[in-house]
């Protein structure tokens, strides 16, 4: 009949792995036992897109947006270190190289492989370190070593049509930074002229026991500065 609602089907059951209930763990611990609190910029993002035409992989293939911000992330934590490190609500510990983790998809799981010593490498290196561990990830291949030391983490979305969000601490590190999709917008200029640009918004997530929000502000303005001035 026209209109009929097809019966329900039984639910099912979906047993959680042993690595999503480890990532299960970790959130809840995170989002109830760590006061987060959270900052967004909004990045002109002409640079990076222009950046990203004239500097492609060797195959032609666009370097991936995820390389360019861990390598903005990584020069910004240089200049504030004070967000570079982990606690454990007793003890602060601040690492001298940047060690980031960034969030990998891979099925129903998430990973977030690391990219030790970030500070020291460039866009294509992240970009091709980063492309590795993001296949082992999703072929469930990743080393011991891979997936431990992190200092900070990225996070993207903006593969999806997702604006912005704001990502749970991935304990005991001390920030996250969350990225929305790229698009276009229309800006205002100083002289009161409008333009078209490309634009992105960055979220951080801050644990405000150790970093308070003058610390978070200015991290974020250095990674607007960066993207829009330095790359």
């Amino acid at each position: 009949m026209p209109g009929a609602v097809p019966a329900a089907a039984a639910a099912r059951e979906v047993p959680l792995s042993a690595h999503q209930r480890a990532v299960a763990r970790a959130v809840t611990a995170a989002k109830t036992q760590v006061p987060h609190y959270y900052l967004k910029v909004r990045i002109g993002a002409d640079r990076l897109r222009a950046w990203r035409e004239a500097n492609g992989r060797a195959d032609g293939t666009k370097v991936a947006v995820d390389a360019v911000l861990a390598w903005a992330c990584a020069r910004a934590l240089l200049r504030h270190p004070r967000l570079n490190g982990t606690f454990t609500g007793e003890l602060l510990r601040l690492e001298s190289r940047v060690h980031l983790g960034i969030a990998v998809a891979a099925g129903e799981e998430l990973h977030v492989p690391v990219i030790h010593g970030a500070e020291g490498k460039s866009i294509h290196e992240i970009d091709r370190e980063l492309s590795l561990l993001a296949g082992k990830a999703k072929a469930g291949g990743l080393a011991g070593a891979e997936v431990t030391g992190g200092s900070f983490t990225i996070t993207n979305l903006g593969m999806y049509p997702v604006e912005e969000f704001a990502a749970v601490l991935n304990v005991p590190q001390l920030a996250i930074v969350a990225a929305g999709r790229m698009a276009q917008e229309i800006a205002a200029s100083d002289d009161g002229s409008f333009r078209v640009r490309s634009a992105l918004t960055l979220t951080g997530s801050f644990d405000h026991r150790a970093i308070n929000g003058a610390q978070g502000a200015a991290f974020l303005a250095e990674i607007k500065r960066i993207l829009e001035e330095e790359l």
